[in-house]
């Protein structure tokens, strides 16, 4: 169940990760109008870049929040069967080895609460990347509207 969580994260990611890669480049195509502003800037055209600035910070704290998002979590805590960090540098003998019903409870639990720790943080870098790609759209969309014609 934790890891559709951790799944589903990763595709929301994605296609956030998408739509800022196309804001982006849209923002970029607007190069030409950014010069003229610099070449006679007035108050409406100061106005749009300040705008062009927030929108840009507003983006790259986006960026941040996708790496957060993706960002590998491997940790190893010990013995665990169910973890792959642990099967992945241990002999198939030690993995066998015989254990207690409580330490396969015990490991097991342990697993899922990492596994809810990393969907946790996922769906955080998640949320600041949405809400900071939001505030970029906006400011950018504000910026759009107040270049001078």
């Amino acid at each position: 169940m934790v890891s559709s969580r951790i799944d589903n994260a990763d595709g929301k990611v994605g296609i956030l990760g998408a739509a800022l890669a196309i804001l982006g480049g849209t923002v970029v195509t607007k190069h030409g109008e950014v010069e003229a502003v610099f070449r006679d800037p007035g108050v409406r055209g100061i106005a749009a870049l300040v705008f062009a600035a927030a929108g840009m910070v507003a983006l790259c704290v986006a960026g941040v929040g996708l790496y957060s998002a993706l960002k590998p979590r491997t940790p190893y805590h010990g013995r665990n069967r169910f973890s792959f960090s642990y099967l992945a540098v241990t002999s198939l003998d030690e993995v066998v080895t015989a254990a207690t019903p409580n330490d396969i409870r015990r490991e097991a639990w342990d697993q899922a609460k990492t596994l809810a720790g990393i969907a946790l943080a996922k769906y955080r870098g998640f949320l600041l990347a949405l809400r900071a790609g939001a505030a970029a759209a906006l400011l950018f969309a504000v910026f759009t509207i107040t270049l001078p014609s």
